[in-house]
């Protein structure tokens, strides 16, 4: 099917850039908050602030009017996710909690000093035979 563009020629569209040079050298502009400032931001605000942002006129303006009117959001989502913790246990939960809170743990560990294995050679013919990579 025939469309209005496809009898004109193939021409670049916009001005084209030399090769290895970025057609925007400032980057993407910013296109308002992050989702941590967003977040960050709610979690501040009390119920009453919340509301008055969202209304009480829809389900989620009805659950947060039902929460104490002096504890800030971050609190009670804190609170919230501990309940779950306790009567619904997931591993997945903790560890994203955990790793959110404290950091990840790192695969790999570095050791620095000597470390001395009793019976080292044995283990190591065990393992690889005669010919071990220490031979």
């Amino acid at each position: 099917m025939a469309t209005a563009n496809s009898n004109k020629s193939a021409k670049p569209r916009g001005k084209p850039f030399p090769k290895g040079v970025s057609g925007n050298p400032k980057g993407r502009p910013k296109d308002g908050e992050s989702w941590s400032a967003i977040i960050k931001a709610v979690g501040e605000m009390y119920p009453e602030d919340l509301l008055a942002f969202i209304g009480q006129d829809n389900e989620l303006g009805k659950a947060i009017a039902k929460y104490p009117k002096q504890v800030q959001l971050k609190y009670l989502v804190t609170a919230r996710i501990f309940a779950a913790m306790m009567f619904d246990p997931n591993p997945k939960l903790w560890t994203e909690l955990l790793n959110r809170a404290e950091g990840k743990v790192p695969d790999k560990m570095q050791h620095e000093g000597t470390l001395k294995v009793e019976n080292l050679q044995e283990l190591l013919k065990k393992i690889y035979g005669e010919r071990h990579p220490n031979n």
